[in-house]
């Protein structure tokens, strides 16, 4: 298991890149690599019977879905925008 760093400013780049298999290029991207590392390591807690987190990974795996969905949109309208600059309609 890798170490995993806290939500928070003190979570280094090198804990980002090892919560992520690629280097996160958004700050949507860093901000869901933070919370997946907090969901994982609440996720570990919880197992070894910290059920009083489970509110808590609750509420970081809500985030996480709304975040990965807003992502899913940009990414769309990205794509987008660039197959229209290709054609010149922009």
């Amino acid at each position: 298991m890798t170490s995993l760093c806290e939500i928070g400013p003190k979570c280094g780049l090198s804990d980002l890149n090892r919560a992520t298999k690629s280097q996160p290029q958004s700050e949507t991207e860093i901000y869901l690599a933070r919370l997946r590392s907090a969901r994982e390591k609440a996720a570990m807690l919880i197992a070894d019977g910290e059920e009083w987190l489970l509110p808590h990974f609750e509420r970081i795996h809500a985030e996480i879905e709304k975040l990965e969905d807003k992502q899913k949109r940009l990414n769309l309208a990205l794509e987008i925008a660039r197959q229209a600059k290709e054609r010149g309609a922009y």
